[in-house]
């Protein structure tokens, strides 16, 4: 089965899903080998072959719960009309420490509520070119740069 998009969102059977979100980290991953600097990641954002819908970046935390570092919404009731993702402002003196953070965030733009958190840390390893346990640890510990003392959310 081949994956399709319904409202511009990519659907699929959760295989194909996969692949495809694999087949979006592995491109940037091939673009920029040592990772994406927060300038590339600008860049990754306005490519309708990697990131599906336009997207913006706020270091702002009006939407975000206690302990989370990210969240994106919606501009409209339709993707078409974009997402805003929503990066704790802590972050803002250094970019490039939200650079995984943004990444996470991007299945979900991508497939809607399909997304899983597992799919966000393949995806952010996948385009990084670490191992999901280095994923993982890195928003760990971006999550306690954010908010000491707290879960990951």
């Amino acid at each position: 089965m081949q994956s399709a998009a319904v409202n511009g969102v990519l659907t699929a059977q959760a295989g194909n899903l996969s692949e495809s979100l694999d087949r979006q980290a592995t491109e940037i991953r091939r673009r920029f080998p040592q990772g994406p600097s927060w300038h590339d990641l600008l860049h990754v954002l306005e490519d309708r072959s990697l990131v599906s819908h336009p997207c913006s970046v706020r270091f702002q935390d009006e939407r975000l719960l206690p302990g989370e570092f990210a969240f994106t919404a919606r501009n409209g009731l339709e993707p078409q009309e974009g997402f805003v993702i929503y990066v704790h402002p802590a972050l803002k003196a250094d970019p490039a420490s939200a650079v995984p953070v943004v990444l996470s965030q991007i299945p979900g733009i991508n497939t809607g509520t399909q997304a899983t958190p597992a799919d966000a840390e393949q995806f952010g390893c996948t385009a990084l070119g670490i191992s999901r346990d280095d994923y993982y640890r890195q928003l760990c510990a971006i999550a306690e740069q954010v908010d000491p003392g707290d879960d990951l959310v």
